[in-house]
């Protein structure tokens, strides 16, 4: 009996000592993505078994350490002074079972962000790992090239919002030497250095894009692969365009068109190309193809007619107008970018009327200028195109509306008002041997001289203004010989 008491008495003497927690330092550097001291970070740990907490931020050199935290099996969760997560990890902190105890090595964290690999794990240093110092420092400097990419692209895209040409070029330029081998910058960089009127530059800069392309997507790209080559090859060859290399650029928007799955936009460019190039036959021949590619886009057939129009083929030029009419309509109806729709759409049934004038057939004119007026982005042109068309045909009564409604689209057309004037003019009477006109005669005129007081009808408008109200002679004067 008294051996169970002692053994009971010395079980109890040993129980403090067991529930009791066993306690060491823990220390840590936390070092960025570009290898610098993360000053301020916060490091949690937390352990796995009672969810006691321990924070801790690090210091100007990165640091951070503490006595007296709990043995135990650690997570970890590290968070940058702008709040993003950056690490989590787990660890055991406690001693080793030497006679002397020492803290584990795990009890020291050390986070080095500027060698996390490809597969998230991170390289911290050389004897740690398999690895050796240059594997890691080659690790540093790809990761260091990647911060720098991260942080040039949003501002590459801040300055081309602005328009900011140079700015947008220079960024450019920094991340093709941080990363050479990356056609889409090549590619971003020769159409910005297009649109900075930089046309040789962009021309060997897109080749630049184009060989790099080719050679990441092998023998056969994707349809998205070479959706991407026709694109470069449509930017190179507008940069040619620009250059006044026309036969190059046909050549690339050829090209484009053969890589594309819908070749219809190439086409379109070559053919706009070569109508201001001043080759209008063979700019059908390119509209042609962007037709039979794609029928229901409207544009091609307004290209197509401008060049049969510039060849005197009136008669086919309106039968295409015709069917561009019916397919911007339907690009209307269908919702497909409506409102540049209604504008071409404006734009080509003016385009025939005026087809219609150089074949002598003034009466189906009328009608399309008319409809012009109402669809067109900048009805004051149609309506003018009417008014003095009706003017020229004699037929007064007809062209004042039109005029009015000119002025009201665009009250600063200063052409208007002299076709309204010379009509209003026209309607003058002798009264007690002065000449008198109509109501907004004298208005019109005035108006006239100052939107435009050395227009080609200046002259003509003074004159007019001079004889209003003016004694005129109408009985025969010897004297006056």
């Amino acid at each position: 009996m008294n051996q169970l008491v002692s053994f009971v008495a010395a079980l109890l003497f040993l129980v403090p000592q067991i529930s009791s927690h066993v306690t060491t330092t823990i220390s840590g550097k936390i070092l960025d993505r570009e290898g610098k001291p993360m000053v301020n970070a916060v490091v949690v740990y937390t352990d796995a078994t009672i969810g006691k907490v321990y924070e801790f931020k690090t210091n100007k050199k990165g640091e951070f350490s503490a006595l007296g935290v709990a043995a135990g099996y650690y997570t970890i969760e590290i968070t940058a002074p702008d709040g993003t997560h950056v690490y989590s990890g787990t660890r055991s902190i406690g001693t080793d079972q030497n006679p002397n105890p020492q803290p584990l090595k795990t009890n020291v964290l050390n986070v080095d962000l500027s060698t996390v690999r490809p597969n998230g794990e991170m390289a911290n240093t050389a004897g740690t790992t398999n690895m050796s110092e240059a594997e890691i420092n080659a690790i540093r400097k790809e990761n260091a090239g990647t911060l720098t990419i991260n942080q040039l692209v949003p501002q590459v895209h801040v300055a081309v919002a602005a328009r900011d040409w140079p700015r947008a070029i220079s960024i450019l330029q920094q991340l093709i030497a941080a990363d050479p081998n990356r056609w889409e910058y090549y590619q971003n960089l020769g159409v910005i250095q297009t649109n900075a009127s930089q046309y040789e530059a962009a021309v060997q800069t897109l080749e630049k894009a184009l060989s790099l392309a080719r050679k990441a997507m092998s023998g056969s790209p994707s349809p998205e692969g070479r959706a991407n080559l026709s694109a470069m090859l449509i930017a190179q060859a507008e940069a040619y365009e620009h250059l006044g290399l026309l036969d190059e650029a046909t050549a690339r928007y050829n090209q484009a068109a053969a890589m594309a799955s819908q070749p219809a936009l190439a086409h379109f460019y070559a053919c706009n190309a070569l109508r201001n190039g001043g080759k209008p036959e063979a700019a059908t021949h390119e509209c042609d193809q962007a037709i039979a590619a794609d029928p229901k886009q409207w544009e091609p057939y307004q290209a197509k007619a401008l060049a049969e129009n510039e060849l005197d083929k009136y008669e086919a030029a309106i039968a295409t107008y015709d069917a561009g009419i019916q397919a911007a309509r339907a690009a209307i109806d269908s919702n497909l970018r409506p409102e540049k729709a209604k504008a071409g759409l404006g734009q080509m049934l003016s385009a025939e009327a005026s087809a219609y004038l150089q074949l002598q057939q003034p009466d189906k004119a009328i009608p399309l200028f008319t409809q012009a007026a109402e669809v067109s982005a900048y009805p004051a042109l149609p309506y003018f195109n009417l008014c003095a068309m009706l003017y020229n045909r004699y037929n007064s009564e007809g062209a004042l509306p039109a005029c009015d409604k000119a002025i009201a689209s665009d009250p600063t057309m200063a052409d208007a008002y002299f076709v309204k004037a010379t009509i209003l003019f026209g309607k003058g009477k002798l009264e007690q041997g002065k000449y008198q006109v109509p109501g907004g005669t004298r208005e019109a005129l005035t108006k006239y001289l100052e939107l435009s007081p050395q227009g080609r009808h200046a002259a003509d408008v003074r004159a007019m203004l001079e004889q209003i109200g003016a004694r005129i002679e109408t009985t025969y004067n010897p004297k006056s010989k």
